[in-house]
């Protein structure tokens, strides 16, 4: 699955490592929007989008597979009026706005470093 083996002396190549060592440090940011979570109402939205939330259903997550750079309207997310948004990574808390066709999520340019392949956002309802 991460297209990792050993060589035929049973050694792994020292890309293997590198990748290795990339999956760990995204899993260190990130994880939690995996680990004990569950299929938020629907999978996602589009190509790039996914959701997961807290096993109490408080907490959603949304994973980005290419950074979004302008302000992205979720038709398929349910929010209160009530929320906290960060994104997983950052201790920025991020905008929105609840439209009749949906949420939008304002994302700033400069939280694009605090992620690598996939970002993730977190929302805390209340």
């Amino acid at each position: 699955m991460l297209n990792i083996g050993p060589g035929p002396d049973g050694e792994l190549d020292p890309v293997a490592y590198d990748r290795l060592k990339e999956i760990g440090n995204w899993m260190k940011i990130n994880g939690e929007a995996i680990y004990k979570t569950r299929m938020y109402k629907v999978f996602g939205e589009g190509d790039n989008i996914r959701f997961t939330q807290s096993k109490d259903g408080h907490t959603q997550y949304i994973f980005f597979f290419s950074f979004p750079k302008k302000p992205v309207t979720l038709k398929n997310l349910s929010l209160r009026k009530k929320c906290t948004i960060k994104m997983l990574g950052s201790n920025a808390t991020l905008k929105y706005k609840i439209l009749p066709q949906g949420v939008q999520l304002i994302i700033p340019e400069e939280l694009e470093k605090a992620g690598k392949y996939v970002w993730v956002l977190k929302m805390v309802q209340k």
